[in-house]
């Protein structure tokens, strides 16, 4: 009797099915990623965008006292009491984020680099994103 080496009819058609119901399964994955991408741009344009807003509204609400390359200070009165607390906006760059400190409250997330620049009660913003793209803007604050 011969033994012969090789795949019967039915193993063939068990691989081809199993083949068939793996690439049924992926492709509509492989479809959703181009929506997911687009998905988490639009998340991070928002993040940008109420980051810009948040710190307008800081510089709006608190005196500037002081301006660096890589933050800047403000003055926030304490209610009831005689002193002030500074409060500092600084990019914290393991984790990616300009952050408010006391308090460590997250204002962007996903900040590569950033420069600060004063000129006539305007803050000039430099901002370079962790997928290199690259924003400026302008915050008007007093002094």
């Amino acid at each position: 009797m011969k033994n012969n080496q090789g795949f019967t009819l039915i193993e063939c058609l068990i691989a081809l099915l199993v083949l068939i119901s793996l690439l049924l399964f992926i492709s509509p994955l492989i479809k959703q990623l181009p929506k997911l991408n687009n998905r988490v741009n639009a998340q991070a344009n928002i993040d940008y965008r109420l980051g810009k807003v948040q710190l307008q509204r800081l510089i709006q609400s608190m005196p500037l006292i002081d301006v660096d390359q890589k933050y800047l200070k403000f003055r926030k009165a304490k209610q009831g009491a005689d002193f002030y607390e500074e409060v500092t906006i600084s990019l914290y760059p393991k984790s990616h984020s300009l952050r408010r400190t006391p308090g460590h409250h997250v204002i962007m997330t996903n900040v590569k680099t950033i420069t600060f620049s004063e000129e006539d009660q305007i803050v000039r913003v430099e901002l370079e994103t962790c997928e290199n793209q690259k924003e400026v803007f302008f915050l008007y604050c007093e002094k």
